[in-house]
Order: C-alpha cells, then sequence, then structure tokens
C-alpha cells in the first residue's frame, strides 16, 4: 500500500529530472520526445491493476479504461495536430495516455475496494530511509552525466551548434 505511493513519488521526481535533462542539454526533438514518452514507462508499476482486472476476467472495466482514455486523448493529439502543431506537446500527450490509462484503472480499483491502494497510514520512516540511501547515488549520477558532457555544453554555448555537431562527432568517433 504504502510503497505505491513511494513508487508515484520517485516516477515523479524522475519525470521532472529527464525533463530537466532535456532542457538543460539543448536536446533536440528526437531527444525531447523520448524524453516525454518515457513519462508513460515510468508509471508502468501500475499495470498492475491492468492484470488483477484481467485474472479476475473483469475486462469490461478495463475496456471502459482503455476506450475512455483513447477518446479523451485522440481528441487532445487531434487537436494539437490541427491548431497547435506543437511535436513536443504531442510527444507529451501520447506519455500522458500512458499515465492516464493506468491511473484510471488504479482509481476504478480504489472504488471498488473500500480503502483501496491509496488509503492507510503512510510508513514515513521508510521513505525518509529510501531516500536517504538513494540520494547520493542519484547526486553521483546526474554529477557524472554533467562532467562527461560539461565540455560539449561549453563549445555549444561558446561556438555554437555548428562546432558543437563536429566535436560531438569527433568524441564518438575517438571514442568507438
Amino acid at each position: 500500500v504504502s510503497q505505491s505511493r513511494y513508487k508515484i513519488s520517485v516516477s515523479c521526481l524522475a519525470t521532472i529530472l529527464a525533463c530537466f535533462y532535456a532542457y538543460f542539454f539543448e536536446a533536440d526533438l528526437k531527444q525531447s520526445g523520448i524524453v516525454f514518452l518515457s513519462v508513460g514507462l515510468l508509471f508502468s508499476f501500475l499495470d498492475v491493476f491492468k492484470f488483477y482486472y484481467e485474472s479476475k476476467y473483469l475486462l469490461k472495466v478495463f475496456a471502459l479504461s482503455e476506450i475512455l482514455t483513447f477518446v479523451v486523448f485522440s481528441i487532445l493529439k487531434l487537436v494539437n495536430v490541427l491548431y497547435f502543431q506543437n511535436f513536443p506537446l504531442l510527444f507529451l500527450t501520447y506519455g500522458l495516455e500512458f499515465v492516464f490509462g493506468k491511473l484510471i484503472l488504479a482509481f476504478l480499483y480504489h472504488q471498488q475496494h473500500s480503502g483501496g491502494v491509496f488509503s492507510g497510514s503512510s510508513d514515513k520512516d521508510v521513505f525518509r530511509t529510501l531516500l536517504n540511501q538513494g540520494f547520493p547515488q542519484m547526486l553521483a549520477s546526474f554529477s557524472v552525466i554533467l562532467y562527461m558532457r560539461i565540455d560539449q555544453i561549453m563549445i555549444g554555448r561558446m561556438l555554437g551548434n555548428q562546432s558543437l555537431g563536429i566535436y560531438s562527432s569527433a568524441v564518438r568517433l575517438s571514442e568507438a
């Protein structure tokens, strides 16, 4: 019960960090799309509710959530393509489609089972322990990424994108 809350918190934090990475390192459209599509994958732990309904042969509930999610997000994608023509927003819409489909199943499970998955007291000590143990590793990983890419960031800021492209290609060739 309380682990679901922790997983959701960590997923949100990872998504925020991925978006920060895409913005800070001047990601191109392809990288931004991958970051936005990864939003849906971060919530893959919510597939438990899908498996629950499939195992109980309650496919009507599962189909209802899938159809509702498909219709709503198809309309959002259509509006984006017709009026905004914004590719990062389109990628984000695809990522959020995965998330909302799973959240609807979690909500329906919560409604059918009094108390459900989001009730109960949270164990703050466990969360604090996990955060204390995981934060240094997360900080170290971010520092390594920054250290490995700082030269490319500096070249991109000082010399421009063309010089950065040449340098990045040369670095990849020298590392191979």
